[in-house]
């Protein structure tokens, strides 16, 4: 059983040890994680992810919870198909086509076939193998809200600002049915088999919830424009959207952008990977930023405070509730 304390040479042995390998197995860092370890598995000419994470309780992490939902996605094909889970390490195909950039929705074909696979993502119903938690932007925030002021966090004394603003959203969702949900749609979590089609990997944050929150992550991280929104919302919903649902969108455009800017604070304090895996995975995916979570922080407040000024500029001002 893996242990959190291993070194990464300790958890690659451990992988080319497990009864499922054909041949000698060649385990070798992948880059790009921000909150857990991965790895490539090559063995008799076919390549393996290996991931490896743990329970992470600021985040609400828990990985039966992630179990549930891996193994339904990958049943369902959403998912590339699994060869081995126990409680800290599953094994699934590689996919050679690699990982989405932001920018990358600009191609009509990407943004409908991305808005398409978390549709049929919500689709799956009660089809499931086990537990999954409840999973809602707002509540995340809340958490994060509250983990921030308890830590003394460099940006507490913003905190109450963003519990408003959040109670204030909030008040104005409408009662919904809920679905199943990635909750952590950013462009490098879609990736591409040998023939292209896009499938969704990293379900850490995977739960029961609302359906816009998918398509406001994705959006949001995307850095899909507003002009394009309209798009997106009528692909999902084969129809154009009328003025309550531009509004809803964009009202779980703000809270998601505010939900990612306080993750890295929170990821600043709670993390336990190291610095240079940390830097390494910043590098390789956000290159033109500062190789911390600090970097993370300062591109998702931009994307935060870009996203409420346009929605108050669109939609008023958000109306404020104590």
């Amino acid at each position: 059983m893996v242990e959190k304390t291993w070194s990464s040479d300790r958890i690659m042995a451990h992988i080319a040890s497990l009864d499922l390998w054909r041949g000698t197995p060649r385990v070798e860092v992948l880059v790009g994680g921000l909150t857990n370890l991965n790895f490539t598995v090559t063995d008799d000419g076919s390549t393996f992810v290996a991931r490896v994470a743990f329970d992470n309780l600021v985040h609400d992490i828990y990985q039966s919870h992630v179990a549930t939902a891996m193994v339904a996605a990958a049943n369902a094909g959403i998912s590339p198909r699994l060869h081995y889970m126990d409680s800290a390490i599953t094994v699934m195909d590689y996919m050679p086509g690699g990982a989405l950039r932001a920018g990358m929705f600009s191609d009509q074909a990407l943004l409908t076939a991305g808005v398409n696979l978390l549709k049929q993502l919500h689709g799956l119903g009660s089809n499931l193998p086990g537990p999954l938690r409840y999973s809602y932007p707002f509540q995340k925030v809340g958490r994060y809200c509250a983990f921030l002021k308890a830590e003394a966090s460099r940006i507490a004394p913003e905190v109450p600002e963003y519990e408003r603003l959040c109670r204030s959203i909030e008040a104005q969702i409408p009662p919904f049915i809920p679905v199943i949900t990635h909750t952590d749609v950013l462009p490098q979590n879609f990736v591409r088999d040998e023939a292209g089609a896009l499938m969704l990997i990293d379900w850490d944050y995977s739960g029961v919830g609302h359906p816009i929150a998918d398509l406001a992550s994705m959006a949001v991280n995307g850095d899909i424009p507003r002009e394009r929104w309209d798009d997106m919302l009528g692909i999902y919903s084969g129809r154009t959207p009328d003025a309550a649902e531009r509004k809803l969108f964009s009202l779980f455009c703000v809270v998601v952008s505010l939900m990612e800017y306080l993750w890295a604070p929170v990821q600043e304090i709670a993390s336990d990977l190291p610095k240079e895996t940390v830097a390494a995975s910043m590098s390789s995916t956000y290159s033109a930023l500062t190789p911390s979570y600090e970097g993370y922080s300062a591109l998702n407040q931009s994307r935060f405070r870009s996203i409420l000024a346009d929605h108050t500029k669109n939609f008023g001002p958000i109306e404020q509730v104590i």
